[in-house]
């Protein structure tokens, strides 16, 4: 089977299994590639006060800092 090989400016993202309620983890991470750097992506589900859906995201250096997740 052939490796995958991450498209530049896209990204692959799986729910957060380690996610429980009321906690501040984002609802779904994974891997980014952004302006060819490796990335690692988070997003968030959220409400907004008309009650409809907001996903809010960021990437963050995969070499660099810690996970906050």
């Amino acid at each position: 089977m052939a490796e995958y090989v991450m498209k530049d400016n896209s990204m692959s993202l799986l729910k957060n299994g380690y996610k429980t309620d009321g906690d501040n983890k984002p609802d779904y991470t994974g891997n980014a590639k952004v302006g060819g750097v490796d990335m690692k992506a988070s997003i968030w589900i959220n409400k907004t006060k008309d009650g409809k859906t907001q996903l809010r995201g960021n990437f963050q250096e995969k070499d660099g800092g810690k996970t906050p997740f």
